[in-house]
């Protein structure tokens, strides 16, 4: 698991939200001042990572505060997640850590059934703020969730549903129902050719 590309977060319009705190976005940094829950406190991320460098030892140095943060979710340690959430949200360069923060969301997603990633993803949403790019990923894991797991398809949802989440449906969809339905909504070409091509093949399964 890598941070979510900087690209992936300028394709949904959200970069210069992020930098400039435009479309009512809460801020990563300003929501987590605001939290004073003691199991996000970050003793365990700071006793596991003793090197990784803070923006109080040097403020310019986003790329070795994105390479800690990174290297952190990926290794994925469970006693440490209360403090890289922590950490995450007091970021001072807020679309480096939305990037990083949306690759632990996914992790989660992948790990988690519904009712679990509900739960922690609330979390998440209340300190990174409910317009943005954050929320907006676990939204669409949750509809992604609900279309694996059989529920009726949302195809004002699926239309409505970022570059991101239309090609995931397309990679990783097993019902013929939601790719047909990819297939008349898909915002691209390409995604609806080739979520109509998955389609016959599920069918010829009988899936």
């Amino acid at each position: 698991m890598v941070a979510v590309p900087v690209e992936d977060l300028a394709s949904e319009g959200l970069v210069g939200a992020a930098r400039t705190g435009t479309r009512g976005q809460t801020s990563i940094r300003t929501a987590a001042a605001g939290l004073t829950c003691p199991a996000l406190r970050r003793e365990a991320f700071t006793h596991r990572y003793p090197r990784r460098v803070t923006s109080d030892d040097d403020p310019t140095d986003g790329h070795a505060r994105f390479h800690q943060l990174s290297a952190a979710v990926r290794d994925d340690v469970p006693d440490d997640a209360p403090a890289l959430l922590a950490a995450l949200l007091a970021e001072p360069d807020r679309v480096m850590a939305e990037s990083v923060l949306a690759s632990l969301v996914d992790r989660r997603a992948e790990g988690l059934d519904s009712a679990a990633f509900a739960a922690w993803a609330a979390l998440v949403v209340d300190g990174a703020g409910a317009g943005g790019f954050i929320a907006r990923r676990v939204q669409e894991w949750g509809l992604f969730k609900a279309l694996q797991s059989g529920e009726p398809v949302d195809r004002e949802a699926l239309a409505a549903a970022s570059n991101w989440l239309q090609r995931k449906v397309v990679e990783e969809a097993d019902s013929s129902a939601v790719l047909a339905a990819l297939g008349d909504v898909g915002r691209t070409k390409r995604v609806r050719n080739l979520a109509k091509t998955h389609a016959g093949r599920l069918r010829s399964l009988g899936r």
